[in-house]
């Protein structure tokens, strides 16, 4: 089974940090052999800001075609998605709360893949502090 995660920049973080230091702190340090998401929760809409090359190649799609979509990763399910799996993603989210979920989602070329997804939050500040 495959494994990503979602890393979001908590809402009350300090917006003093530049992206790409979380980033580079994020892919060198911490889950340089995971596949990950970022996203941004200082925007309503939790853009995917980053992902790594894992995460497209499991996904099928671009860096380009990746980054603004809905980190929740909603625009991956499919027919056979368990709705219910997809609304505990969105609520984790919504509730800035840490989650696994177990989740069939589909590559861009359609290709079935179950995937686990671990949910975390960055307070972005504390990350900054450590710089």
């Amino acid at each position: 089974m495959a494994q990503f995660s979602i890393f979001v920049k908590k809402r009350s973080a300090s917006t003093t940090l530049y992206n790409n230091k979380l980033v580079f702190l994020i892919h060198n340090a911490f889950i340089a052999d995971r596949n990950f998401v970022l996203g941004n929760a200082q925007v309503a809409d939790l853009p995917i800001i980053y992902c790594n090359d894992g995460f497209c190649e499991l996904t099928g799609y671009s860096r380009a075609e990746l980054v603004q979509k809905h980190c929740s990763c909603d625009f991956l399910c499919g027919e056979n998605t368990n709705e219910f799996s997809a609304k505990e993603v969105k609520e984790a989210l919504r509730g800035q709360e840490e989650k696994h979920v177990e989740i069939l989602y589909y590559r861009k070329d359609g290709k079935i893949k179950r995937i686990t997804i671990i949910l975390a939050f960055l307070n972005t500040k504390l990350v900054y502090n450590e710089l």
